[in-house]
């Protein structure tokens, strides 16, 4: 048997039980951090106005360039919480542009 926990990604729109999933899931097996996209769009928003992103703007414009900016956040917590198994939670990311990682 395969114990090796998968990382989760949970998208979906704004008040569909994204939190409320992802917080059960954390209650039943802690052994995962949660990590808010919608927290770290707003971040990042507001750290560096000059890219563009908005969480006001729509989800087709922002989508790729936020899923990119995640790619890079995941690459440095892979490498600073080793072996660390994650949730994400976001209304910010399209399904099609998310990437193998």
């Amino acid at each position: 048997m395969n114990n090796k926990r998968k990382n989760i990604i949970i998208l979906g729109c704004q008040r569909s039980g994204k939190t409320t999933l992802t917080n059960l899931l954390c209650k039943k097996d802690n052994s995962y951090s949660i990590i808010s996209g919608d927290c770290l769009l707003f971040a990042f928003e507001n750290s560096m106005p000059e890219t563009g992103l908005k969480v006001s703007s729509s989800i087709e414009s922002k989508s790729p360039r936020f899923v990119d900016f995640l790619s890079y956040y995941l690459t440095g917590f892979k490498r600073s919480y080793k072996g660390q198994n994650y949730i994400i939670e976001s209304c910010q990311i399209l399904p099609k542009d998310l990437k193998e990682n």
